[in-house]
């Protein structure tokens, strides 16, 4: 029987060669950023009520390779900012599920 865990490390190298975004995470809002490729799903949009009216924010996963998450632990962190297109997210959530190849987050539109 094959070596699943591997293949599927193997596997998420090969996806994310082909479809990645290029993203920065920094720790804290003061941070360094330092580049990450990953999978980004579609934005959700979600309305909190707070002074003044209604304010969107984007939700989304962003998936990363276990093995970047491994050499650079403290990126994936809850609190910590990712950057894309112009825009800041929080990490709002971390997800991790042996023995996937991808370490998950979940982040939200930054709010100062």
């Amino acid at each position: 029987m094959a070596d699943l865990p591997s293949e599927w490390a193997l596997d998420a190298v090969e996806i994310l060669g082909e479809i990645p975004k290029q993203v920065t995470v920094q720790i804290g809002s003061n941070g360094i950023p330092k580049a990450f490729a990953a999978l980004l799903t579609p934005p959700s949009v979600m309305q909190d009520i707070e002074t003044g009216g209604f304010v969107n924010h984007a939700l989304f996963d962003a998936k990363f390779l276990k093995t970047d998450v491994t050499a650079n632990p403290t990126y994936f962190v809850y609190g910590n900012i990712m950057n894309y297109n112009g825009s800041q997210y929080r990490i709002m959530t971390v997800i991790d599920r042996p023995p996937s190849a991808w370490y998950i987050v979940k982040v939200q539109t930054l709010t100062q």
